[in-house]
């Protein structure tokens, strides 16, 4: 439906929370094929930390409801901030190019 009505922005509340990783996979790799060919903006609301990592141009983090921090995705995703966000120990890494993170 939402493809149909060729809308400048779509919304998406957790859209990969019930999902196992195929079918995850394909349905962000649509949606960023439709960012990316089209004049499409696209809102993921997520706590999935490794999928943001992998699919996010841009990451704003939200902390006791106000925002901590917002940018690019390897700068907001890094172990400092998301400690601070989460009140747990993260690291990250970098593999072949892909941002990873973790709790410790």
């Amino acid at each position: 439906m939402t493809l149909a009505l060729e809308t400048p922005w779509v919304f998406l509340d957790e859209p990969l929370a019930a999902l196992d990783p195929r079918h995850a996979r394909d349905l962000m790799t649509c949606w960023q094929g439709l960012t990316r060919n089209e004049e499409t903006s696209l809102l993921v609301m997520m706590h999935d930390l490794m999928g943001a990592a992998h699919w996010a141009d841009r990451v704003l983090a939200l902390k006791n409801g106000r925002v901590f921090a917002c940018g690019a995705t390897a700068d907001v995703l890094t172990a400092e901030k998301l400690t601070t966000v989460f009140d747990t120990p993260f690291e990250t890494a970098e593999m072949a190019g892909r941002l990873y993170v973790s709790p410790v």
